[in-house]
């Protein structure tokens, strides 16, 4: 993912760059005469937890071991506010791929795992996602105009309500609904028949993932993982295409 920023972080630049030279504009016209437009996104994304350990907790350490690529597909609603400033309305399904480790806070050995890992679990995510952002324009430079976003987003998970599964490993439940924001920065390409925009973003949660539910029964108490965690929060890097 970090290659994927860097990248971004190029195209945005570079295409601010080659904004410079002077070529004939497409569609001179359309900041101002259209006041309200659509479009389609798409792009990939990866999401991680922040987690806020119960260091007063026995026994387990909680902990993210890695990062995984997701992709996501949305519509796109545009409305001109001000010369400078738009409401956009993206509602998107993500699809992400997230993991969380237990490691043994003895040092122990269990499972035959040399790292001491405890647990190893992975959570595929469906969201809905609604984000109502503030789009900043600068001024355009014959086909370009660079911008800064952000705003509000509510999302739900599809894939959250599935049971604790300890035959497959899950031992934890993650809650289905997430508040926060995204923030980010992009450009807009006008091309002879569309506008293409490229757009990094940063997101951050502010609800608790974590669910209390607990496995109690005479072969496993699950209740050891809740307790290692006082709080997750969600976040995640989304690079998007905008065709409008």
């Amino acid at each position: 993912m970090k290659r994927l920023i860097i990248l971004s972080f190029f195209v945005i630049l570079s295409g601010f760059v080659f904004a410079q030279r002077e070529i004939p504009k497409f569609k001179p016209e359309y900041e101002l005469k259209r006041r309200l437009h659509f479009g389609f996104t798409l792009g990939v994304n990866t999401a991680g937890f922040n987690i806020h350990r119960n260091n007063t907790a026995m026994g387990l350490y909680a902990d993210m071991p890695k990062l995984s690529a997701g992709f996501h597909v949305g519509i796109v609603s545009d409305l001109r506010l001000f010369r400078n400033l738009n409401l956009r309305f993206l509602p998107t399904v993500t699809f992400v791929q997230r993991h969380l480790a237990y490691y043994n806070k003895k040092n122990e050995i269990y499972k035959n795992d040399a790292n001491g890992v405890y647990a190893n679990m992975s959570f595929e995510s469906t969201f809905l996602e609604f984000p109502l952002l503030l789009k900043y324009k600068a001024k355009r430079v014959n086909n370009h105009i660079v911008y800064v976003v952000a705003g509000p987003v509510f999302s739900t998970d599809l894939a959250a309500y599935k049971k604790l599964n300890r035959d497959d490993g899950i031992y934890v439940r993650l809650e289905s609904i997430d508040f926060g924001y995204e923030i980010g920065v992009g450009y807009d390409r006008f091309l002879p028949f569309f506008k293409l925009s490229t757009e990094l973003k940063f997101y951050s949660g502010f609800s608790n993932m974590l669910s209390p539910d607990a496995i109690k029964d005479t072969d496993i108490d699950t209740q050891m993982f809740v307790d290692a965690v006082e709080k997750i929060t969600s976040y995640g890097f989304k690079l998007s295409f905008h065709f409008e």
